[in-house]
């Protein structure tokens, strides 16, 4: 039975909130009045909170528009944001093929079959040829996110890095590696021949 008389005691404390602060303001006219011995000082602090209220809505006229357009943006600019820095999705968010189990383990042979798998024809034919992967390091769990390892390309050429992430994504990223000229140098294509 309390919730029914909510709503009436808001209006009262409203209706009791102006009145107090238009009493406060007719006390300050009545000393201002006195002061300058001008009864025009009067109302002089009423009419200068009604002023102040007509400025407020005008403003609040003016700028609604652009805060309706720009706020949704805002908000998704600040849920991605949100959602980068945290990292790992949600286990309830994730498509279910993407989802990591706690008991899986990668290990280097487990790395070396999805190679095999990727269907890139010169890793094929390497593989075919007898060539075999060779881990410069093992993979790593890194920041509770993956798994990275760095391994040999094929026919000995530059390292070869990959991560594979929460999100269900695995990609090759190329490792650094020094040539003759001591510079570094980085390869983003796989070999076109095993020469």
């Amino acid at each position: 039975m309390d919730l029914l008389s909510v709503p009436v005691a808001v209006v009262r404390a409203v209706i009791a909130t102006i009145l107090t602060a238009a009493g406060l303001l007719l006390g300050l006219g009545a000393v201002l009045a006195i002061g300058y011995e001008d009864f025009s000082w009067l109302l002089a602090p009423l009419r200068s909170a009604v002023d102040l209220i007509k400025w407020i809505v005008w403003l609040l006229g003016a700028v609604w528009l652009p805060v309706v357009f720009v706020a949704p943006w805002a908000a998704l600019a600040g849920f991605w944001e949100v959602g980068r820095r945290s990292g790992a999705v949600p286990a309830w968010a994730a498509p279910s093929g993407s989802r990591e189990h706690a008991t899986v383990i990668v290990t280097p042979g487990g790395i070396a079959t999805a190679l095999a798998h990727l269907g890139i024809p010169a890793m094929n034919r390497a593989i075919k040829e007898g060539w075999q992967v060779e881990f410069a390091t093992p993979p790593v769990r890194v920041n509770r996110r993956g798994y990275q390892s760095t391994f040999s390309q094929v026919s000995n050429r530059p390292l070869w890095s990959m991560r594979s992430t929460r999100s269900g994504r695995s990609g090759m990223l190329p490792g650094r590696t020094w040539h003759r000229r001591l510079t570094s140098r980085r390869s983003w294509t796989w070999p076109r021949s095993t020469r």
